[in-house]
């Protein structure tokens, strides 16, 4: 008699033996399909999401005589490239509910751009795709491996990281006040920095030559004054012991001085000149600021730019990084402060750098120019290799291949000419780009995200420090008219990663963004700036409504770039001397939008332009009585007509300084 039958199976199994094995049958499919499960998991880690977004506005593209015919050219021939024309015309996707900027080769031609998203939709998911990570990607904090454990400074040798706080300190008249900036900077990174002796005092920022390793970071200040501000403006880094090479520190006491900067001449392959700034807000964990493996282990000097309340938690998560600490009163400012004092800083770096290494011998006009501005958000680079049969053959073919950002730096860094240029950039990867968009190598136009920046020669042409939005665009329209030549390299793409957390969305805004003057209205707990900003990109219609759908009649922005939603067409004009402007004789504008216009804007000049009957004047100013001031010296009581109704002020409370504006209707 058999002890502990079963009864008979579908499967075959009639004893416990049959039991037993079917059981280990059973285990070995739960084995399978978690190991299946497990593997998946593991090649989403190396996974990330990159916007695939095609460019916008390509059918708005200049038509030209002037065409950059040298395809195979690795370099633009600088003469050649002077003769192309500038694109006006926004191609960032990112861009699609901004307002369409107007040349007179296209301003009449622009179609209907489709109803705008509305506020709610701000974050409306973009269009991504699925990327495997190379291995020449930036990564965030949660990436560890054996090669860059040293560059992250995760050593078992160095547990502790010490930093030290420095103040930096910088006039600037136009801000009519001494700008005081903290850097904090990791003991690692003092060698960046050069430190007055005795007193540790923080002098400038090092622009590196050479290159050292050790760890412990100390907090520097450096400070130096900027007229436009009207004061001393004093910032700090943390500089771990690692970087410290990058700086110049004073001897004896270890203040530090300036930022090494290389030469121009200097042909190393095993650094990259140009010192790279990277903003960054509510993204310690998540910013992609570990760059070993992008630049393939190249020594290269790079700043995070973080607000000063920030700061503990960015030196927690990143404490062998170079960290520059915004002064506490741009604890609320938007990206255009960050961008603004990344560059005014390095252009005081540069002339530091230039008396120090000029007692060494050496021209004022080889040091390094240079400085690189990059998103958080830059994970992957790209470059495309191509065939085209010929300089001026129609049949190319071309194919693209992931590259480590060390190449393409070293690439454009290398290029002839190259201090002749202001900005320099790429395209943003879309793997629906087809040969239209990389058959060219170089065009004239409009960059974003990742740019190379001429200190030098933009030296006159400063961000806007109160921009929240578009700040890159209205740049890159101040340095055009300014004369200056802005590349962008068609064959190198930057891959951005979807990251959903930080930047901008930490200001969301519901409630309405104006309301009328001493009004009795819930205040907003927002910058009057981005009140502005948000209020033109969504409601303009109410202040331009002739401007609606009307392409051929833009609206005149003068002096400064604002999104006044895709619905509205603008055009772009400078009042500065000397500057390059669209042909505006035979337009005729439906607005005119003068947004705290200074002494160059002068009722003779706005006397140069055309408006319909019943078109829109809006004036935007920091108070009431310069609201008054300015209609009055620029005589537009003569063409406008006003009346006490239309006048508004952004929503906030008084203590944050409202921005007021005026609108009036031309006679």
């Amino acid at each position: 008699m058999r002890h502990g039958g079963c009864s008979w199976r579908g499967d075959g199994c009639t004893d416990w033996g049959a039991t037993r094995s079917c059981s280990q049958i059973g285990k070995t499919g739960a084995y399978l399909q978690f190991l299946s499960i497990l593997s998946r998991m593991l090649i989403r880690l190396t996974e990330v999401d990159v916007y695939d977004e095609e460019e916008i506005n390509v059918d708005l593209r200049e038509e030209s005589e002037w065409r950059y015919l040298q395809l195979s050219d690795p370099w633009p021939d600088l003469e050649l490239f002077r003769k192309l024309p500038f694109d006006y015309t926004v191609h960032d996707p990112k861009y699609e509910d901004a307002s369409l900027i107007c040349s007179h080769h296209q301003g009449a031609k622009s179609e209907d751009r489709g109803p705008p998203r509305k506020p709610e939709d701000l974050f409306v998911r973009r269009q991504t795709a699925r990327m495997r990570l190379s291995k020449y990607a930036a990564h965030n904090t949660y990436h560890h491996c054996e090669q860059c454990h040293q560059y992250m400074g995760f050593h078992p040798r160095y547990q502790l990281y010490e930093s030290t706080l420095h103040a930096f300190a910088f006039s600037y008249s136009m801000l009519g006040e001494e700008i005081q900036l903290h850097f904090i900077i990791p003991k690692s990174k003092e060698h960046h920095f050069v430190f007055s002796q005795p007193g540790g005092q923080l002098e400038s920022m090092r622009l590196p030559l050479v290159t050292d390793k050790l760890y412990e970071s100390t907090l520097h200040a450096f400070a130096f004054s900027y007229s436009m501000l009207g004061e001393e403006i004093q910032l700090h880094f943390i500089i771990p012991k690692s970087k410290e090479h990058h700086f110049v520190f004073s001897q004896p006491g270890g203040q530090l001085e300036s930022m090494r900067l290389p030469l121009v001449t200097d042909k190393s392959h095993e650094y990259i000149k140009s010192p790279t700034f990277t903003p960054t807000t509510g993204r310690h964990e998540h910013g992609l600021f570990n760059l070993y493996h992008a630049m393939d282990g190249a020594s290269h000097l790079h700043v995070l730019v973080v607000k000063e309340y920030e700061m503990p938690v960015y030196k927690k998560y990143w404490p062998n990084h170079i960290m520059l600490v915004l002064p506490s009163s741009f604890n609320s400012a938007g990206v255009g402060a960050a961008h603004f004092l990344i560059k005014e800083l390095s252009y005081h770096n540069l002339e530091l750098e230039r008396n120090r290494q000029e007692e060494l011998g050496i021209k004022p006009q080889d040091i390094w120019p240079f400085i690189v501005i990059s998103d958080d958000s830059c994970v992957m680079w790209n470059v495309v290799d191509v065939d085209g049969g010929g300089e001026r053959s129609r049949e190319f073919s071309w194919s693209e291949r992931n590259v480590s950002l060390k190449h393409i730096m070293q690439h454009i860094e290398a290029a002839p000419n190259i201090t002749h240029y202001a900005l320099i950039g790429m395209r943003k990867w879309s793997s629906k780009a087809g040969g239209h968009a990389v058959r060219e190598p170089f065009s004239r136009c409009h960059v974003h995200d990742f740019i190379v920046l001429n200190v030098d020669l933009t030296q006159n042409v400063q961000y806007n420090q109160n921009r929240f939005l578009c700040d890159d665009v209205d740049f890159n329209l101040r340095v055009h008219s300014a004369g200056l030549l802005l590349c962008r390299f068609n064959r190198f793409s930057v891959m951005k990663k979807q990251i959903a957390v930080g930047g901008h969305r930490s200001f969301h805004i519901t409630a309405k963004y104006i309301c009328a003057p001493d009004s009795k209205h819930p205040s907003l707990a927002a910058p009057a700036q981005l009140l502005l900003e948000r209020f033109l990109q969504h409601h303009s219609h109410r202040f331009f409504p002739l401007s609606l759908r009307n392409h051929g009649h833009p609206v005149l922005l003068v002096d400064c770039y604002l999104n006044l939603g895709s619905q509205i067409s603008v055009c772009y004009v400078s009042s500065r001397p000397h500057s390059l402007n669209v042909s505006c004789s035979d337009s005729t504008f439906s607005g005119l939008l003068l947004y705290l216009c200074d002494s160059f804007v002068g009722a003779s000049f706005l006397k140069k332009f055309h408006f319909l009957k019943g078109a829109t004047l809006c004036v935007i100013c920091q108070d009431r009585n310069s609201l008054r001031q300015t209609v009055v010296r620029l005589e537009l009581e003569d063409e406008w007509q006003f009346r006490l109704r239309d006048e508004f002020q952004t929503a906030n409370a008084k203590e944050d300084r409202p921005l007021f504006f005026l609108t009036g209707r031309h006679i």
